[in-house]
Order: C-alpha cells, then sequence, then structure tokens
C-alpha cells in the first residue's frame, strides 16, 4: 500500500503570469539601455563598457520579444533575471558614485525586484504538487509550502480536474489538478486519505 501520493497542481494564472514576466525582461532591457546610452558620447573611451552592457539588454530583449519560448524555460529566464539584476545593480552602484541619488534608487529598486522575481519564478515556473504523507499534507503555492495536519481535515475529494479539502472549521480549498492515476490507484488514494483522516 502507498505511504504517500504526489498530485500535480494546475495554475490557469500560469499565461498571465508568463505575459507580466516578459514586461519585466522589457522593462529591465529598457533601463539598461538607458544606462549604455551615455558611453555612447564618448565611443571611442567607452566602447567597452557600451557593448558590454548593451549587447546582453539588446539580446534578451530580442528573445524575449521574438523567442518567448526560450524565455518560459526556467533555466534560460533564471540566466536572463541574473543578468539584468546584476547590469542594474551595477548602474545603481555607478549613479550612486555620481551622486546622482534618483537614478541610483531607481536602478537599486529595479534590481532588488529582478532578483526578489527571480526567486519567486524559481517556484512558480517549477511543477507543484500536493504531497500526501502519513504525517501531514504539504500544498506547493507560489510564494510558499503550507502543511497541514491530518487531525484539521474533515474529508478529502476528487471530481474532474477538482481536488477538495473540507476542514474541520467549515472552510474549504478547491485545487486545480492534474490527475494521473494509474489504475484503481485513485481508489487507493481517497481510501489512505480516509484512514488518516480517522486516524
Amino acid at each position: 500500500m502507498h505511504k504517500q501520493f504526489h498530485i500535480k497542481l494546475q495554475h490557469d494564472t500560469l499565461p498571465r503570469y508568463l505575459t507580466q514576466s516578459r514586461a519585466m525582461h522589457i522593462m529591465a532591457c529598457i533601463l539598461l539601455i538607458i544606462y549604455a546610452l551615455p558611453y555612447l558620447a564618448d565611443f571611442s573611451d567607452n566602447w567597452m563598457m557600451l557593448l558590454g552592457i548593451s549587447l546582453p539588454a539588446i539580446t534578451i530583449l530580442a528573445v524575449t520579444l521574438f523567442k518567448s519560448k526560450l524565455v518560459r524555460d526556467i533555466n534560460n529566464n533564471r540566466v536572463f533575471r541574473i543578468l539584468e539584476g546584476g547590469f542594474l545593480l551595477m548602474g545603481s552602484m555607478h549613479y550612486l558614485q555620481a551622486d546622482k541619488v534618483l537614478p541610483a534608487i531607481v536602478f537599486g529598486m529595479a534590481a532588488l525586484f529582478i532578483l526578489f522575481l527571480l526567486w519567486m519564478e524559481g517556484r512558480i515556473l517549477q511543477d507543484q504538487y500536493i504531497v500526501f504523507e502519513d504525517s501531514h499534507i504539504e500544498v506547493e503555492l507560489p510564494l510558499a509550502t503550507r502543511t497541514y495536519a491530518w487531525s484539521e481535515l474533515q474529508a478529502v475529494m476528487i471530481r474532474d480536474e477538482f481536488l477538495t479539502l473540507s476542514y474541520k472549521d467549515a472552510t474549504i480549498q478547491q485545487l486545480k489538478i492534474q490527475p494521473e492515476f494509474i489504475e484503481n490507484e485513485e481508489g487507493d488514494f481517497l481510501f489512505f486519505c480516509q484512514d488518516r483522516i480517522k486516524g
């Protein structure tokens, strides 16, 4: 008999989030191009800085606009976010050294926001599961993993693509899932849950 069940969660908001994620890539690239433009005025002395900042920014911008499937890959997205965050932080320090406080704050805040997105996307773009164990249930959510004791539950139900957790305090949590049960496994799962709730 099973000691553990993993059920994959399905997030309907993921396509909308990916659109917003692309918008953040575009915003970061525009800020980097703005940061690189002053180096164009003195190209002969600053050509390395100009190319070093503008080439990655233009590359990420082109990929985001014309090859959006590449951005959806968690590893590519991570590399892009690290580059964006690093260059924005560098821009913030540069403006701070030049006593330009407002641009330093804008670039610093943008860098921190990009690094926060890096952490958040590490969770959102990976598959998330509800894990049913002997001792507890773990629900992986975009920003945190919630743990529930079996003693908190009154019932566990599955209907079509929805799993419903009914709690003893009269609250209900409904989660959209991608059921991948093999033969008789759904019955085993419901029996497992019933047994843990009673015990």
